[in-house]
């Protein structure tokens, strides 16, 4: 999308001065900003999205998350936003439910079961849901042999970004490819880049087809590493985003 090629030529501009052991300052990301939002997506070149934009990406862990998202998930992604936890997992247990592409969802613990019982609950028979939360070899092949197949929902934990091949058949890449989503703006960028990796990856399991979807919510993980008053401020940054839904669409 145009407005996320202006924040990637941006975010590409900040590395190179923190990289240099310049200081990132806030006017000149403000107008860089103004330029590739005016050049590239002007229907985003207003003030105030503009300065919510800078506010997020002038803050070190947050633009560390912002380059990840960018980067890795460029050209293929969907990111939608929830203001609540619960709410984010019930508008991705609803896109699962519509959609017959295969997908994999990185999902553990207390968060696993809740996505199973609401896919369950919204598509029934529809989809046949895989649990793999296991690192017994011969559990996950039986698993990853159905994974991958039309109406298909994998929930999967840490070890899916672990080198994992999974196949998809000729209609699945005709209808795409495979999902990969991203249930939490998690803190770890390389957890998260190894998971979401799965679907683009060049080779026999998609021959580089696929799409990237992020499901956020206001409560993730990243921001427990803040203090709370930036917590709370970057919250309010990011509401707006929660009223809309989505960030990107692709």
């Amino acid at each position: 999308m145009p407005v996320t090629s202006a924040v990637h030529n941006v975010l590409v501009e900040m590395d190179k001065k923190s990289l240099a052991g310049e200081t990132i300052h806030k006017n000149v990301v403000q107008r860089d900003l103004t330029d590739n939002l005016s050049r590239l997506a002007p229907e985003y070149s207003n003030e105030q999205f503009i300065q919510r934009l800078v506010n997020v990406l002038m803050n070190k862990e947050l633009r560390l998350e912002a380059t990840g998202i960018i980067r890795d998930l460029q050209g293929e992604e969907i990111i939608h936003m929830s203001e609540t936890s619960e709410l984010r997992d019930e508008k991705l247990a609803e896109f699962v439910s519509k959609k017959e592409n295969p997908v994999m969802i990185l999902a553990e613990g207390k968060q696993y079961l809740r996505l199973r019982d609401k896919i369950s609950k919204l598509a029934g028979r529809a989809k046949k849901i895989l649990g793999w939360q296991t690192e017994n070899a011969d559990e996950s092949k039986a698993i990853l042999k159905e994974a991958g197949k039309p109406n298909t929902v994998l929930l999967a934990n840490a070890q899916a970004g672990r080198g994992v091949t999974i196949k998809t058949n000729k209609r699945v890449k005709r209808m795409g490819g495979m999902f990969a989503i991203l249930p939490d703006m998690m803190g770890s960028l390389r957890r998260a880049k190894q998971f979401m990796g799965r679907v683009l990856r060049k080779g026999d399991a998609q021959d580089g087809k696929g799409k990237r979807v992020a499901f956020y919510s206001l409560n993730d993980s990243i921001f427990d590493g803040l203090e709370p008053k930036s917590a709370k401020n970057y919250r309010e940054e990011l509401k707006p985003y929660a009223r809309n839904s989505f960030l990107t669409r692709v």
